[in-house]
Order: structure tokens, then sequence, then C-alpha cells
């Protein structure tokens, strides 16, 4: 009855002299503090008569009931944009029946104003705002203005700023235009600090498109805190005469505001300026989004709002890399899919190119599409993406998730490679994950895990709490649907929203967070990501041991993810089980150096440990550094590593490779100990391998070989395709960059891009490749390395069996008399195949060793007694003589080594049936020289007589290689022989005659 007294009164006041003010409002999801994503739209008109307000007006297509357990579920409340403010009168609404819907009829919301309500009116203060079960805080709202030309609005959070900044602070600006006038009003909140005043005041509208930054048009004017973290923009100070040029970018969508602030002067809140629609979406273009992932630090962002019945489409990118492809639809397009999954073209975009055809302009009048109930559907499921294809990626160089505004949004490339231990599986996959005050939101897809989702554990996925190399607590439980195997699944976001506390932001923020998928062959998880800020580009470095350009044989252990921009880059991670604690005099103990895997190099950037020991941490809030272009580009090229000094090993005890994000990544060290023929040479190297899906990238070193890289040899570096210990057929070359001595070169990514087979991938992943370079000096291969997935650990040798310690062995009798030598098997923590090589030599520290034999995956080596023999002879062992030797046993896992402990055994040199002194009575050889490279050796012999001979070549197992008939004069007889295509090692050269053997001869191949 009140309402009808109220309303009837209004009617006889507007017959009166007192004029009418008209205010509208549009409702929105968008205008709520946060924006929420619905369908949901209305309209309100409120007039005013003196200090009577009547208000009417129409909502619809809500997302969920209307909720009138909250005060009444409608109000006009008392805030400027941006902000929330109490309840002023409660709504009184004629609902539909779904109570998705209602009228707002003047009859029953009339209500009086006092007289500084009217003033807030007139300010913009007061908001329309609708509850619902699914949005209790408010699903739609509406702003209430007079009555103007034009209404536009804009939402101000960090992400939108170029590059993306993750903060706190969010807020928003309405502005009304009559004519050439515009008005702004609203307010922001929270600054990380306090606002840059000294720039030009602060707050600025500027002119360009979403995706790219402007010059200053307008200098806008709020009223600041205290504090200077919070403001507000009255009317009074902020009415502006628009030129021409400023109406025409408002009107097209290229007007933005930007907020500076002491911490982030290039901006800290931006929001570009809009026509009302019910939804703004926003695609964050960059390569970090493509699946599979490229290199490319291009950028951009469009901005998609949904209208009541148009899609239109605005924003900028730039920087590519290639040429935009037009001949693929216009090289442009919206696809529908989830994060983590490709689909198809459903929209090609208009775009307006630059000249240089690496980047353009997508304007809202040449992109007005009809919006259809699916492609909505779509949008609020977070279904679509942009792609930009280009010459050089055709298949997209840059992506973005069109995802509805919020303060900011966090990233979860999911990878076998981030797990704590690393998985290799091709399954990948990615998390979208979008932050609003206290609300969460996650989205996103996993694809071909290697065996079914296991959901016994909380349903199989979660997020989890954890730095990139640490693993923590579950926080939050996901909810994907899954196909029937269970190997692939979707996270729609109504299943997966979250409130977060401010302890849960902050660990966000942190990139303190990850997303874990476990599956039942890998229970500790198949997939991970950790949660990381939007960037152009994510990059990781798999911190051990063996990466080390000396490999070091430690337990330690660690991972850096990093975020590469043309701005600020970021890096966060951490480390364990370092030997000794970190070398913080070495300028702090952990840096980016440059240099390919298996180089060292200078000091790129140092990092910031937060408190060191053995183990630490890299915050993100210390580890914010800039990178020079050139820097990015040698990042790009896999020319960056990070290091980890500690106090025993000042030189570094583990190091990372730092990487684009794979599917997996797989090390090797190149070393003569992993030849088949082990070779004791200084030449090393590394090898660092990214799979993605069927192309692998291979970069890398090797320095200080013994012998010319032989190019001739079908290229000199090759993959073949075996196991530890075997040799196998060459399954890829591998293009080598030489220098100028031939000694020492790398492999760049540009030449050593590979296409394989799903046969070949199996191969892979099973540790059936080797790389091996061949020299001039070792034609079958002087260094080599299986190809393990990365972290790689050393193996563990184990005990000697026999001989034992000090064991007295007379090498007396037969010829044939068996010589044998056992050990225990070796251990592997990474599961690896083992092979293994025994060795001899003459001192415990195994300076000179005299005798090295691979026996594959056998745990013992058998020779004879005419083999020892040999050995003891070409040593100065006398016949009747004694000697002490040691030897050994060396594990590998085809990468990297570990030794035994060494034993001591004597052996007495009696004489050996088959081995003839008498023939040394008549007839002598000389060889020379006796150690060489690739020079032939000569062999000298003298004989009393003329007898036949055959000169015996063997290795050190006594294996024949060569067998060359031989005439002897009366005199002297001279011969050369060949060794250029053998490898490094000790050759035996053993004369016989008439059942006569003459003491053997020895030459070391270097």
């Amino acid at each position: 009855m009140k309402n009808l007294l109220l309303f009837c009164l209004a009617l006889l006041l507007s017959g009166a002299a007192i004029a009418q003010e008209i205010f509208e409002a549009t409702l929105s999801g968008r205008q709520e503090v946060y924006a929420v994503a619905t369908s949901g739209t209305g309209n309100i008109t409120a007039e005013l008569t003196g200090n009577i307000l009547v208000v009417s007006g129409i909502f619809s297509k809500m997302s969920s009931p209307f909720d009138a357990t909250v005060a009444g579920g409608a109000h006009l409340h008392i805030a400027p944009a941006g902000r929330n403010g109490g309840i002023a009168f409660n709504l009184t609404p004629i609902l539909d029946p779904d109570l998705l819907g209602g009228v707002f009829v003047a009859a029953t919301n009339t209500f009086v104003l006092s007289n500084e309500q009217v003033n807030q009116l007139r300010a913009g203060d007061f908001y329309v705002n609708i509850h619902t079960l699914a949005n209790g805080g408010g699903e739609l709202r509406g702003q209430l203005f007079p009555q103007s030309d034009a209404y536009y609005w804009a939402n101000l959070f960090g992400n939108n700023e170029v590059p993306a900044i993750m903060t706190e602070a969010y807020g928003a600006l309405a502005f009304t235009v009559t004519g050439d006038q515009l008005v702004a009003t609203g307010t922001f909140s929270n600054l990380s600090s306090a606002l840059a005043t000294q720039i030009a005041g602060g707050v600025h509208l500027h002119i360009a498109s979403a995706g790219s930054n402007g010059d200053v048009a307008i200098i806008l004017n709020p009223t600041v805190e205290a504090d200077g973290l919070s403001g507000t923009f009255l009317a009074t100070n902020n009415t502006f005469t628009l030129t021409s040029e400023q109406q025409t970018a408002l009107e097209s969508g290229n007007m933005y505001v930007n907020i500076h602030s002491a911490n982030f002067q290039g901006g800290e809140l931006r929001g570009q300026v809009l026509a009302p629609g019910r939804t703004v979406f926003r695609a964050h273009l960059a390569a970090a989004n493509e699946i599979p992932l490229t290199t490319s630090l291009a950028s951009g962002q469009l901005l998609l709002t949904m209208t009541d019945n148009e899609l239109i489409v605005t924003g900028r990118f730039g920087g590519l890399e290639g040429d935009i492809a037009t001949d693929i639809v216009g090289g442009i397009h919206l696809h529908s899919a989830v994060a983590g999954t490709n689909g198809g073209v459903e929209i090609p975009l208009t775009i307006d190119i630059d000249a240089d055809n690496r980047g353009a302009t997508v304007e809202a009048i040449s992109n007005t599409y009809p919006l259809t109930p699916d492609i909505e559907e779509a949008l609020l499921n977070r279904g679509f993406y942009v792609n930009i294809h280009t010459l050089a990626n055709p298949a997209g160089e840059i992506r973005g998730q069109v995802l509805p505004e919020c303060q900011y949004v966090l990233t979860a490339p999911l990878t076998g490679t981030q797990e704590i231990p690393d998985v290799s599986t091709s399954a990948y996959g990615m998390i979208k994950l979008e932050v609003s005050g206290d609300r969460a939101i996650a989205s996103g897809s996993f694809r071909n895990l290697s065996s079914a989702l296991n959901v016994a554990i909380a349903g199989g996925a979660h997020i989890h709490a954890g730095l990139p190399g640490q693993t923590g607590d579950v926080v939050f439980l996901l909810a994907p649907v899954t196909d029937l195997d269970l190997l692939n699944g979707v996270f729609r976001p109504a299943a997966n929203t979250f409130t977060v506390d401010a302890d849960q932001r902050a660990m966000l923020r942190a990139r303190g967070m990850y997303v874990n998928v476990h599956s039942l062959l890998n229970a500790g998880g198949e997939l991970r990501g950790n949660l990381m800020g939007e960037s152009a580009n994510y990059f990781f470095a798999p911190l051990s041991g063996v990466s080390e350009a000396v490999p070091v044989n430690t337990a330690a252990r660690g991972m850096i993810a990093m975020e590469a921009n043309a701005g600020a880059s970021v890096a966060v991670g951490s480390f364990a089980n370092l030997s000794s604690p970190l070398a913080t005099a070495v300028a702090g103990g952990a840096h980016l150096h440059t240099g390919f895997a298996g180089q060292g190099g200078p000091i790129l950037q140092v990092l910031n440990v937060d408190e060191p020991g053995t183990s630490g941490v890299f915050s993100a809030v210390n580890n914010r550094f800039q990178l020079s272009s050139g820097a990015l580009d040698t990042l790009r090229e896999r020319m960056v590593y990070v290091n980890i000094h500690s106090t025993e090993n000042t030189g570094g005890e583990i190091r990372g490779q730092v990487l684009p994000s794979a599917q997996s990544f797989f090390h090797t060290t190149l070393d003569g100990i992993n030849e088949t023929m082990p070779l004791a040479v200084s030449g090393l190297g590394g090898l660092k391998l990214e799979l993605r899906d069927t192309t692998l990238i291979v970069t890398g070193s090797f320095a200080n070989l013994a012998g010319e890289f032989d190019a001739n040899i079908a290229g000199g570096a090759h993959l073949h395709l075996a196991g530890v210990g075997n040799n196998g057929d060459i399954a890829f070359p591998l293009n080598a960059t030489l220098a100028s001595d031939n000694l020492s070169g790398f492999f760049t990514a540009a030449d050593n891009t590979l296409e394989l087979t799903t046969e070949q991938v199996a191969s892979l992943r099973a540790d059936n490749y080797y790389a091996n370079i061949h020299t001039a000096a070792q034609a079958s291969g002087e260094l080599r390395g299986q190809i393990l997935p990365e972290v790689n650990f050393f193996p563990q040798a184990g005990d000697l069996l026999l001989p034992t310690e000090g064991e007295l062995i007379d090498i007396v009798g037969e010829i044939t008399t068996a010589f044998t030598v056992t050990w225990l098997p070796g251990t592997d923590v990474d599961n690896d195949s083992l092979g293994y090589v025994w060795q001899l030599a003459t001192d415990l520290a195994f300076e000179n060793v005299i005798f090295s034999t691979a026996t594959a995956d056998e745990t013992f080596f058998a020779t004879t007694f005419g083999t020892v023999d040999l050995l003891l002879g070409a040593n100065g062992v006398e016949v009747g003589s004694n000697v002490t030797l040691y030897h050994r046993v060396v594990v590998t896992d085809g990468s990297n080594a570990d030794a035994s402990q060494p034993r001591s055994v004597n052996l007495n040199r009696g004489l050996v049936t088959g081995i003839d002194q008498v023939l040394a009575q008549s007839v002598q050889m000389n060889v020379f020289p006796t150690q060489t490279t690739n020079d032939p050796i000569t062999v000298e012999i003298t004989s009393d007589e003329n007898r036949d001979a055959t000169l015996h070549l063997t290795n050190a197992l006594g294996q024949s290689l060569q067998s060359i008939p031989t005439g002897l004069i009366n005199g002297e007889t001279r011969f050369t022989i060949d060794l250029n295509r053998l490898p490094a090692g000790r050759y035996f050269l053993v004369l016989s005659s008439e059942g006569q053997t003459l003491p053997v001869k020895s030459v070391f191949k270097l």
C-alpha cells in the first residue's frame, strides 16, 4: 500500500512544474565486483521527480535462479562503479516461472530519496544488483546514469596491461557521453604500491587497441586515499570535451584507462573502454598457449564483447617471427576447443595487416558477428580460442584461450617433465585458472594418458601446494569430464569453481600451486604443471648433477620455471639435497649462464635464493628481471642454463638447460666410456632433446676431441638405434656447427629438428637411441651417450666379487686357462638399463689404465691366461716376475658412469704354454711409434734366415683384428700398418712362425 501511495504521489508531482530526470542502467555481469560471466541481461529506467524515484525494467537469461533469501534478492545499492555498497532500497520484481528473469514495475518500485541520495544518484553512485543462487554477491548489476547519448564501461585489471601484470588491485570506470562531453566516474582499489602521481597524475585515457600501448589522450583526476592505494573518480573532476579523434577512438573501442603505480610505472591496472555488453571475454595471445608450443615471443590481446545478439571482436597482436599466413583462411580464426586441445575453425576474423606482415589490428567494424545460442554456450564454457597462423608456424604461432575478464589468469602447461620424479609420457594438457577476488575458476583439458585416470585418488586430478621442484598437499579437487577410457578429460568451469582465501591467493601469485593428474600407472602423477602468470612463453630447467658440463654425482635436484616476456621475465622454482650449502660467495650461488648443454659460459643474470642452504627456493617477487632482446633470442636458441653452485662444487653442483615447454625432455652425456670399446679420452659433451608429439629437437655441444670431427662418416654425428652397450644403425644424422680446429662443435635447434614416426617415438621412450660423435681418430665413435629421460641420475656400481682383495694368481700353464672377474649388479634410481666396463690399472688412482673392456649387461669378464700374459708382457712384466695391479668395474646407464671401489690383485707371470721365447733368439721385432693418433705405425723385423711368419694385430681382449702373412728374409723386413679406422685404445702385435710366438709388442692409439 505504501508503494502504491508513493506511486500516486509521483503521478501527481509529474503534472506539476517539477522537472523529471531520467536515469538508465544496462544490467550485466561485467559490472559486478568482480565481473561475472553470464548470459543474463536487462535494462533499468529510473525516473526522478523531486525526491521521488520510480524504477522499472526487465531482466532475463540469468545462469541460475533468483535468490530471494539475500534480503529479497534485488536492491538499489549506493557505491560508484568498481565498488560494492550498502543496500539503499529493496526492489520487488515480478519473477518469471523459472526464476531466471522478471520485470520491475513502477507500482512496486517507487521510493522517496533523501537529498543526499539524490546527489548520489546524479553523481552515478546508485546501482541495481540482482542476486542468484550461483552468484550470491550478485549476478547482474547496472550503474544508474543520467540519460545520455552513449555509455561505456572499463573494468580495470592487471592482466589487461601489455605485458600482463598479476595484482590484487582492481577497479572500474563508467563513462557517459552527451554530444562531445565525456564524464568519467568510478574507482580503483588495492594497488600494490602508491599511485605514481609523478607520471602526469598517474591515471590517463590512452588511445590504442587492446593488446597494444598508446599515447596519453586525457589525464583523469582521481580523489586518492591517504595511502595512495585507492581512489575515486568524481564526475565534477572528470568531465572533458572530446576531440573528433578521441570520439572516434572511443566509439571504435580504441581507448583505454591506465593506472600507474610506484611498483608498476608502466601501468598496474588497465581497462579497455567498451560499449555495454553482457560479458566481455579476453584472449591473451602467446606462443605459450599453442599445442604444440612454439618459441615465438610475439604477443597480443583480443577482447570479445557479447551483446544481446552480437559478438564483437577487437584487439591487436604483433612481433610475429613469421609472416601472417593469409592463405590459411585469412590467417586468424576463432577455433572451438578448450585449453590444451586443438579444434576446428568456427569464425574467420578480419584483420588490418601491418606493412611488415608481422602484426595486425582487429577492428570492431569488420568483426561483428551474429551471436547464436551455440556460440554463446561455447564462450561461457571457455570453449573458444583465437589462433594466429604464420608461414613460420602454419599450425599457429600464438594462441589465446577466450576467457571471461577477471583479475588475473594463471596457466599450467601439463607435462610429465614437471613431475617429481619426471615421467616420460606422450600425454599433455593445459589448465587456465581465472582468479577474481575470492573466486577461482579452472578450465582446460588433458589428453593421451598412458593409463586410465586414477579416480581412486580423490578423483584423480587436483591443485596442490608447491613451487616447481616441490611436492605438496592437495588444496583443491578438480572434477574432469572424461571419456569412457579415462585417458582424456575436460575441466568445465561450472564444476571447477572454488573459493580462495587471502593466503591461497598469495600462493597463486607466488606461482606456489600446481595441477597434478594421476593415472593408474603413475599414481604419484603423470601430468603436472605449476600455475604460472600469463607470459609470452614458458621455459623450464630441470636441475641435476648430470647436466653439469663435467657431470657431478649428486642426489640434489630441482626445477626452475620461467615466464619469458619482452618486458619483465620471472623465474620461480626450488632445489634440494645439495651435498654442501649453497656457495653464496660465488655471486650469490645461483645464476643464469649462457651456453649450450655441455658448455660453460658467463653469467647472464643472478638469481636470488630465499634462505639459502642445502635447499632453497626462487621466489617470483625476488626473481623478476629484464632480459634484452638479444638475451631472449639466446634463450629461445636453448643457449641459457641455470647453475647452482655449492661450497664443495664451486663450479656448479646442479645445472639445468632452460628449454621451451615440451611433452618430454631427454638428456645424454657424451663420453668415451660409453663406447662399446670404452675410450679414455678427455673429450666430453652433452645433449638436450625436446619431444613435442613427433617432433624432436636436439641441441648441445661437444669439445676436446682427440681426433678431428669426421664429417665424411655420414656427417660425423648421428642418433643410432640400439640400447646400452650395443651398436646400431644410424637413425638420424645430426648437424654440427664446428669450431675452426674441428675438435669441438655445437648443435642448434634450427639444424637439428627431426620428425619421428610413432614407432621411433616409442623407441625413444624405451631408451633405444644413442648419440655418437665420429672422428678421424675413432671412426666408430669417440664420444657416445644413451638418450635418457630428464632428470637422469648416476647409477651406482656394485662391489667386485672375484678376484678377492690382494688375491695372488699365477699366470702359468695352458694358454686357454680361464681368467674370470665377477661383480655384483649395479643399481639405478631411474631404472635405466645398465652396462659394465672392467678396468685394470697399474695405479690405485687409475691414471694408467692398461686394460678396459665393456661387457654389455654381463656382470663378469672372462678371458684366458694367454691374453693376460700378452698384457703383462706388453707392460714390461718379465716372466718370473710379480706385479700388483688394481681393478674395478664401471657401471654406466649409457650416459653417466660410476666406478666401484678398486681392489688389488697380485699376478705372477710364469710360463704360459704356446708362447715360446726360442724364436726371440733368431728374430727381433720393433714397432714405432708406440703411441699414435692418425699416423700409421712401422713394423721392423730382423731375421737370421728366411722363414714364413704371420703378424697378428689384436685388441685388448686378444681378439684378432688383422692377420698379415709375412715372408721374412735373412736381414730386415719393414712395412706399415694403418690404425686410422680403429678406436682409441691399446693394441698388440704378435708374430708367430712355425708354431712359435715372439714376445708381444704394444701400441697405444690415442
